[in-house]
């Protein structure tokens, strides 16, 4: 071997403990991002609360949201004639949709009231809800306009708690009102559509967009990832069919709230022409409070009318079935790179390559974010960047003291420990002149 070899052979003898340092640690994580994917999502969806949820938005001036309390304007308990005036009041306003966030399924029949608010829902395009999962009671009807395409991501069930036939009949078409929450409980996303007994149905924030939007029908389907198309925007949805929404503060929703009371007492701001009304309640006793990254008590239909607005100005986010893979490759490749880098820069260059890549993935997952609505993991591969790195510094710092002992060492077998002291402190230069003694 020549000699140019040896010395080749002995630096990477040297920096062998430290490359494999840096790989084992984004390995580390690599393995941690495609193998406990369960477990690193908690944080990860926090994480993804504060990326989506920074940006205060306007309330759309197109969508409504009327709160029903628990008494009528006489202090009476709100019942459903008072539901029936309710809506024939909205009904006069010439909104594109009223939608019902309440399940109007009890206490069916033939009564007085039921008659006058089934007639009621004739003056208008409403669109009644059902849950999924709920007590079976048969298929909703009638169903929106929506297709399909083959291998489309969507919720499936065999039945769903629906409304009275009358009501059914009455209305303008019926959409899912179930919003699913998170292994914290937090209510992030929202469904597109859900198959009852082989029928597609839409959730009533994306039939209401529609609506409101004058778009002809929702179309479904899949490339690689699920999305869905309302109009001219196309909105990406995960392997259940569900996209994520932003839900707004209690102080943003306050522009957009009417209470029931006075609408009834004809004391309520108007409501323009074309608007999209959402009716519900956010009294604790109706079941309809749902923790959100927004509120721990967030009134369902609220959340509703985000995904309404939301959908109406084409904002919605979804993480890819696939970004996973890209994770694992940043963590992988971001850690390699780096590592070339501290290999040929000095110890605060390569600190500083690691940062800037670390923050130039988390920079590319905002943007992703921002202008696509694709949702990666900022934080996994930015820290298999960062711990290659200082893995990699860390046995590199270690190998250099200990070479520095070593040397030290040997040099204390022929120079006075004073000027070996010295030496090591930088006190002394190395080249020493001759003293009189």
């Amino acid at each position: 071997m020549t000699s140019d070899g040896r010395v080749r052979g002995g630096v990477w003898k040297r920096r062998r403990p430290v490359v494999l340092a840096g790989l084992v640690a984004a390995g580390i994580v690599a393995t941690v991002i495609s193998l406990l994917p369960d477990a690193t999502a908690p944080l990860r969806e926090r994480i993804f609360d504060v990326m989506i949820g920074v940006r205060a938005r306007p309330a759309d001036p197109q969508v409504w949201v009327v709160e029903v309390g628990a008494e009528n304007e006489a202090g009476l308990a709100f019942g459903r004639q008072d539901l029936a005036r309710l809506i024939t009041r909205l009904a006069a306003a010439e909104p594109a949709v009223i939608g019902l966030d309440i399940v109007l399924s009890q206490t069916c029949g033939a009564t007085s009231e039921n008659m006058a608010l089934a007639a009621a829902m004739a003056r208008a395009p409403v669109v009644t809800g059902f849950l999924v999962p709920g007590p079976s009671s048969g298929v909703p009807r009638p169903p929106p306009p929506i297709a399909v395409m083959q291998d489309a991501p969507a919720w499936d069930a065999d039945s769903a708690e629906v409304a009275c036939d009358d009501f059914q009949a009455a209305s303008a078409g019926a959409a899912l009102v179930s919003l699913p929450g998170g292994a914290d409980g937090r209510v992030r996303l929202a469904p597109a559509a859900v198959f009852i007994a082989g029928k597609p149905f839409t959730g009533i924030g994306v039939e209401l967009a529609r609506r409101g939007a004058g778009a002809p029908l929702v179309i479904l389907g899949r490339d690689g990832d699920g999305w869905l198309r309302l109009g001219d925007t196309t909105i990406p949805v995960d392997d259940l069919g569900q996209f994520r929404f932003v839900p707004t503060a209690p102080v943003q929703r306050q522009a957009r709230t009417v209470a029931a009371v006075a609408v009834l007492k004809a004391t309520a701001p108007s409501i323009p022409k074309g608007a999209v009304i959402l009716i519900g309640s956010a009294l604790p006793e109706k079941g309809g409070l749902r923790p959100s990254r927004a509120s721990p008590l967030h009134p369902s239909v609220h959340l509703q009318a985000d995904v309404v607005e939301q959908l109406m100005a084409g904002q919605a986010f979804s993480r890819p079935t696939t970004a996973w893979r890209l994770e694992v490759a940043a963590a992988l490749l971001g850690g390699v790179l780096v590592l070339g880098l501290v290999m040929s820069l000095s110890p605060i260059g390569g600190a500083l390559a690691a940062g800037t890549s670390a923050v130039g993935w988390v920079g590319f997952t905002i943007a992703m974010a921002r202008w696509g609505g694709r949702l990666y993991d900022p934080l996994l591969p930015s820290l298999g960047i960062v711990g290659a790195a200082a893995a990699a510094l860390l046995i590199a710092a270690a190998a250099s003291r200990r070479a520095e002992g070593n040397l030290s060492a040997r040099m204390r077998q022929h120079l006075p420990d004073a000027l070996v002291d010295r030496v090591v402190d930088g006190s002394a230069p190395l080249h020493q002149e001759g003293e009189m003694r």
